[in-house]
């Protein structure tokens, strides 16, 4: 028994679908080595990276500056506190004020304003 099919239309159809499928690797065999489509393929792969490298610089700046000021506000919040702290240390350690009026100084009383 024979392996080609008895339709003659049915063989012609494979025949066709083959001859098809021949076609199509020879092109993309053809493709494949094509220089002018390996450049065009490598300029792409070329602008992608690019665009990555673009990106990535974008991300890391825009975090940096994020990190700078969130170091400067900190930096201004520690400040403000460490003002508010010596302020309170200072009130702690002065002497008492005196019951004098106002404008009455004290021998030797610093905190005392004529």
């Amino acid at each position: 028994m024979s392996d080609a099919p008895k339709d003659p239309k049915l063989a012609a159809k494979e025949r066709a679908r083959e001859l098809r499928h021949q076609a199509w690797q020879r092109q993309k065999e053809r493709q494949a080595h094509d220089p002018r489509l390996l450049a065009l393929k490598e300029a792409a792969r070329e602008r992608r990276k690019a665009a990555y490298r673009a990106a990535k610089e974008r991300h890391t700046a825009a975090a940096g500056e994020k990190k700078r000021a969130a170091k400067a506000e900190q930096a201004q919040a520690r400040a403000a506190e460490r003002t508010a702290a010596e302020r309170a240390l200072i009130g702690a350690l002065r002497p008492p004020r005196p019951s004098e009026p106002v404008g009455v100084q004290l021998a030797g009383d610093p905190w005392t304003i004529n």
